[in-house]
């Protein structure tokens, strides 16, 4: 399962499978607020990548720092799915592919 589904009250918004960038809603808990949470994956050379995470409110300009944990608790849950892409399919997580695999392997298949 794709792990920023995982997350409550988050629906994908947009991807764009050729820059490996997403954009979801995820709603707050009490107010159900709409926030924005962007996700890109970039190349770190031939066999490394990473993530750009980027979360923030819709509406308003202080949050009391749920983005800020909301992109914590996204990295978390990245490392958790990656690990166990690992330790399932011997997949080598330090490639793009990989990264790509483990964001857009469920929304493709929607």
């Amino acid at each position: 399962m794709d792990f920023a589904t995982r997350q409550p009250r988050t629906v994908l918004r947009a991807q764009d499978e050729r820059t490996l960038c997403s954009l979801h809603v995820q709603r707050s808990r009490a107010l159900h607020f709409p926030d924005l949470v962007r996700a890109e994956i970039v190349a770190l050379g031939a066999t490394r990548s990473g993530i750009v995470l980027d979360s923030r409110a819709r509406f308003g300009c202080w949050d009391f720092g749920v983005n800020r944990r909301r992109v914590l608790r996204w990295v978390h849950d990245l490392k958790q799915t990656v690990a166990h892409d690992r330790a399932v399919s011997n997949i080598d997580p330090t490639g793009v592919r990989a990264l790509r695999r483990s964001l857009f392997e469920e929304i493709d298949t929607d």
